[in-house]
């Protein structure tokens, strides 16, 4: 079992769904990280309600049950506990689709690129730790307008058509790339694919040199910055995509040069805008402490902490500076659930 992930565990858990009573954390102890994740995951799975579109209640999303299943598949890989490993299982092959591509009938007229990406990245953590796992289909290419890149929506009538976002090309950059570590191949097509994708968000001036980004751009030409001043404003999901691809692309090529300075560049600049100064805690800057986070916002951190964690292991010298962060947010996010024993919602935790 791998410490640096492991010592995460808590806060990919907690950092999925929003309590009086904290759980108990000893971060340096296994047994309490263990306890603290097993009643985090119990609670989590109380949501689960196989009858919905969703398979979660409302307010919730079908995005956002991609997003649990694949911490719980984290979870029973890290901590050996197999209590949900055949509800994990059917929720997984349930949603294939009959393409065998994420694409279920119950989502077909609203989906999102970036929702099938998610659920396709829980598929990929299941291939990664030895999970029985689905096929997977191919994202939508979109190389009419802006020389490429995925668009957020799939279906022409959808709002948001128009629109290509770093989240649906940094799932799908993920995805290529954790192919890429998992078939070993450095130089096969999905390195191709994910090496494509990347770059393609440099070319758009989605990704600054800096490891700051925009959210997205519009069709034809994907350039917002003359209606939007705050082109650079974006969420700790867009960053955890990207640095996860990024690590796992240094992995498996071996790339120092390149990669390395890619999925570094990312990580210092995540470490400053997303942990506060003074408690090194991780936080969505873009709406905790500025406004009340709607839905979507509350899982955002899960992605952020499981690259964070994926790159102290894939980059070993980076453990000093992002283990302490990790650290402190696993304390915090202990500190933000209520303890209720993980039944019937009643372990709940806040941002």
């Amino acid at each position: 079992m791998k410490t640096s992930t492991f010592s995460t565990c808590a806060v990919l858990a907690a950092a999925v769904f929003n309590g009086v009573s904290a759980i108990d954390l000893d971060v340096n102890s296994r047994d309490s990280i263990k306890s603290a994740s097993s009643e985090i995951a119990a609670g989590l799975i109380s949501y689960y309600d196989p009858d919905e579109p969703n398979l979660l209640p409302e307010p919730y999303a079908w995005w956002h049950a991609g997003a649990m299943f694949s911490t719980l598949v984290d979870y029973w890989a890290l901590t050996g506990d197999a209590s949900y490993l055949s509800t994990t299982q059917n929720a997984l092959l349930s949603q294939v689709g009959p393409n065998k591509n994420y694409v279920p009938d119950s989502q077909i007229g609203s989906l999102a690129n970036n929702e099938q990406g998610i659920w396709a990245l829980a598929a990929m953590a299941a291939a990664e730790h030895g999970f029985p796992f689905p096929d997977q289909g191919d994202d939508d290419d979109a190389q009419d307008t802006c020389d490429g890149g995925l668009r957020w929506q799939i279906s022409p009538s959808n709002k948001g058509y128009d629109y290509k976002n770093v989240e649906s090309n940094g799932a799908f950059f993920q995805l290529a790339a954790r192919f890429a570590a998992y078939h070993s191949d450095g130089d096969g097509p999905y390195a191709e694919w994910a090496h494509k994708v990347f770059y393609w968000l440099y070319e758009v001036d989605y990704i600054h040199n800096s490891g700051s980004m925009k959210d997205g751009g519009h069709t034809p030409d994907c350039d917002d910055s003359v209606v939007n001043e705050f082109v650079y404003e974006f969420w700790g999901i867009n960053s955890g995509l990207l640095i996860e691809g990024a690590v796992n692309m240094y992995n498996v090529t071996k790339d120092h040069r390149r990669w390395g300075g890619n999925f570094y560049g990312l990580v210092d600049r995540a470490t400053e805008v997303f942990f506060y100064k003074d408690t090194n805690i991780m936080w969505e800057r873009l709406c905790e402490g500025s406004q009340p986070c709607y839905v979507n916002p509350r899982m955002y951190k899960r992605f952020l902490a499981r690259a964070l964690s994926k790159t102290t292991i894939f980059a070993p010298f980076t453990k000093e500076t992002l283990m302490p962060l990790l650290t402190a947010s696993a304390e915090g996010a202990a500190m933000q659930c209520s303890s209720g024993g993980g039944t019937n919602k009643t372990t709940k935790c806040e941002l």
